[in-house]
């Protein structure tokens, strides 16, 4: 009978890809709002860094989620098409 370390470890495994993704989520938002928040309090401007360290984190979140959702490098779509010719 497997130990709980080894049963957590392979869940671990098994959802690693999930946890990367979060963690680049996670990751990404919390360095753009906390970068805008510190020049909102380096310049005196109260939202404005804010506001545009939230909206570059929702466009890096979304980067990385369609980087994701694309379909990859599939044999149908390296071949050159006839119409290009």
């Amino acid at each position: 009978m497997p130990s709980p370390q080894e049963e957590l470890a392979k869940v671990y495994r098994a959802n690693e890809s999930y946890l990367a993704l979060g963690i680049k989520i996670v990751v990404s938002f919390f360095f753009f709002v906390v970068g805008g928040y510190w020049l909102d309090s380096a310049s005196g401007t109260s939202p404005l860094f804010l506001i545009v360290g939230a909206t570059c984190a929702l466009m890096s979140v979304m980067a990385i989620l369609w980087k994701l959702a694309r379909p990859q490098n599939s044999p149908s779509s390296n071949k050159p098409s006839e119409e290009r010719r």
